[in-house]
């Protein structure tokens, strides 16, 4: 089986999204677009980059991506860049947030359902979800 195989379909999708996760951290400053449209579309960042540089099935990446995505909401929950002496760091901050919120849970559950959504159009088979 094929491990390593590079899309440029995906990855230009990837780089697309980070432009616009940027442009939506930079310069949107709602309630419902940044908060929320935002963590959703971060899977889908997250998605198309994975799927730009691998040849396996993907059927469970939404699951990974998503139980990832709660591992670092709650590293946020127990402030784990402050614990690092990171917080300083605007990267680190970044990436990893600095702020616990529960809803971005939901959007990411949310994202992987709308992934999970994708997978099976693209396979035409639920017998995974």
């Amino acid at each position: 089986m094929e491990t390593f195989r590079f899309s440029w379909k995906y990855f230009i999708i990837a780089i697309g999204l980070l432009g616009l996760e940027i442009f939506i951290a930079l310069f949107v400053h709602d309630d419902f677009i940044r908060p929320y449209v935002g963590d959703v579309l971060i899977m889908f960042l997250m998605y198309s980059f994975i799927k730009a540089f691998t040849g396996r099935p993907t059927r469970r990446l939404p699951y990974y991506l998503f139980a990832f995505a709660v591992i670092v909401e709650l590293l946020q929950l127990f402030q784990l860049t402050n614990l690092l002496g990171l917080q300083e760091n605007i990267f680190v901050a970044t990436i990893l947030g600095s702020v616990f919120e529960f809803r971005d849970i939901i959007s990411y559950f949310v994202g992987m359902l709308l992934l999970l959504g994708y997978e099976q159009a693209l396979r035409k088979d639920i017998s995974y979800l």
